[in-house]
């Protein structure tokens, strides 16, 4: 049996990908864990490595693949898709 995603990461990596899949950009994260940008681009590029994806729409899904952030529930009431 494979290991979850996040054990592969170091604990670093781990708040860096948390961050990342709130939304924030990459200078964002640098400023909220007092880093440099180019260390939260070697983190992220890390991620990316350790994970197989290649992009941030893989990243999400690879995510989302492994419970890492849930999929939204079917009918919530944030659901935007169908008209009021």
């Amino acid at each position: 049996m494979s290991r979850p995603p996040c054990d592969e990461l170091t604990p670093r990596e781990q708040k860096v990908m948390k961050l990342l899949l709130l939304g924030l950009s990459c200078h964002e994260v640098a400023l909220n864990l007092c880093r440099s940008v180019k260390t939260i681009q070697d983190q992220r590029r890390s991620i990316f490595q350790k994970w197989g994806v290649g992009n941030d729409v893989l990243f999400v899904h690879h995510a989302y693949e492994h419970g890492i952030i849930p999929l939204p529930k079917t009918g919530d009431s944030n659901d935007q898709s169908r008209p009021g």
